[in-house]
């Protein structure tokens, strides 16, 4: 593990443990000074969220991040640029819990960071995260281990550029109930994209390297995807819950296939 991904996860680690301590604190003392420092003195909130809502981001969360501490701590010797890639995806995952803030927003003209701005922030590490897992898939189809910082840095730098320029219209809200494989607008349905072309990567690397533990691969990324969508895509409690389980269960079958076949290898 070389210094520049060493860096990352260490920084992603730090971030992401601040925002799980945000997402558990909500409504105390803690998280209300957070809120003032970030918006302006007694900002007021949307309060109709479901908690349960607040629950099941919590929940994510907390399984990006624990599941990204154990796989950096499991795998800190390893040099595997797809397990080291999956660590960075992971607790890039753990940010998709803005989410939750972002649905609470009065926009406000007095506001010090905008809405845009942290929507802006939940589309950077979506598109960083599922990207991760599209250039994993490049190293099992011949791409030299030595060019993972080259990668990481273009997947950094891309999906910043892209989240930094691209339009977004705010009305104070994030739509409610759209159907499981949709988003509105442009950044969506690129990172659709991104999740089917990372499926399909593992897909060709089974062929050029005439291996099916790949397929096992292509086939566990579906339920880390479908879990995703389902969480974030639904407003509905039975739906996120199954998501949830989705993608914990995806990421371990995930993790183990790769482990499995770098052993071998």
């Amino acid at each position: 593990m070389n210094l520049i991904i060493r860096s990352t996860i260490i920084v992603l680690l730090i971030i992401s443990g601040f925002l799980l301590i945000w997402l558990i604190t909500w409504n105390t003392g803690f998280q209300e000074s957070i809120i003032q420092s970030v918006f302006t003195q007694d900002y007021p909130l949307r309060q109709t969220i479901d908690s349960r809502i607040h629950l099941i981001y919590t929940i994510f969360c907390g399984i990006s991040f624990f599941f990204g501490v154990f796989l950096f701590i499991f795998f800190r010797k390893t040099t595997s640029p797809e397990i080291l890639y999956l660590i960075i995806s992971v607790l890039s995952f753990a940010f998709l819990s803005l989410r939750f803030p972002i649905s609470l927003i009065i926009p406000s003209q007095h506001m010090i960071i905008p809405p845009t701005t942290i929507i802006k922030c939940y589309y950077f590490f979506y598109l960083f995260s599922i990207s991760l897992f599209f250039l994993g898939g490049l190293f099992s189809n011949g791409i030299p281990f030595i060019k993972q910082n080259l990668l990481l840095s273009a997947s950094f730098f891309i999906s910043f550029i892209i989240a930094l320029v691209i339009p977004l219209n705010y009305n104070g809200t994030l739509p409610a109930t759209p159907t499981l494989f949709s988003y509105l607008g442009t950044l969506s349905i690129f990172i659709k994209f991104l999740e089917a072309a990372a499926v399909i990567n593992y897909l060709a690397a089974a062929r050029r390297n005439n291996n099916l533990q790949y397929i096992l691969l292509s086939v566990s990324l579906l339920p880390i995807l479908i879990g995703i969508e389902s969480i974030y895509s639904l407003y509905s409690i039975p739906v996120m819950v199954v998501g949830i389980v989705l993608y914990f269960s995806g990421l371990v079958f995930f993790a183990n296939r790769i482990y499995r076949i770098r052993l071998w290898n």
